[in-house]
């Protein structure tokens, strides 16, 4: 399963259904908040993080998960 990480709607939905072509499973997140809170709730293959994303950017996300769900 992948959780990409995109405030950008219709580029979120063109990969998500890009890759479901292919039986991917994928959940959505639209800004950091909402990203960290899935990313610690399930467990992904691949987390794929936009750098621009609102309210939590993507670099510190990208901390934050390794920081805090990979000790």
């Amino acid at each position: 399963m992948i959780l990409l990480i995109e405030n950008n709607l219709k580029y979120a939905e063109s990969t998500g259904c890009y890759l479901s072509n292919y039986n991917i499973e994928v959940d959505y997140a639209f800004n950091g908040i909402s990203a960290f809170e899935l990313a610690s709730k399930n467990s992904y293959e691949v987390i794929i993080i936009n750098i621009n994303l609102p309210k939590l950017n993507g670099l510190t996300l990208c901390h934050k998960i390794r920081n805090e769900l990979f000790i």
